[in-house]
């Protein structure tokens, strides 16, 4: 195996280094042994309650920038899973 490619959400609650951390003693004596792990971070977003728009939240608003409703939490942000896995 080469390469393990990951998506992790800000918000998911996993912190793509200490991953890194635990992946190279993780993968000792498996398939993973000696494989990179990469990462693709995803920043999370608000949706609109209004227009149903996603957006990313500005300092000290939750204020559509498109039409001016308030934005709640999505589930953008809160990925955590392997994208793809790149092999010999």
């Amino acid at each position: 195996m080469l390469k393990v490619n990951m998506v992790i959400g800000d918000y998911s609650g996993y912190v793509g280094e200490a991953m890194q951390t635990y992946f190279g003693i993780i993968a000792e004596g498996t398939l993973c042994e000696g494989a990179s792990l990469e990462f693709t971070k995803v920043e999370p977003k608000l949706r609109c309650t209004e227009c149903g728009r996603l957006f990313k939240k500005q300092l000290l608003t939750f204020e559509c920038p498109y039409c001016g409703g308030q934005g709640e939490q999505s589930e953008v942000g809160k990925e955590f899973y392997i994208d793809t896995i790149e092999i010999e």
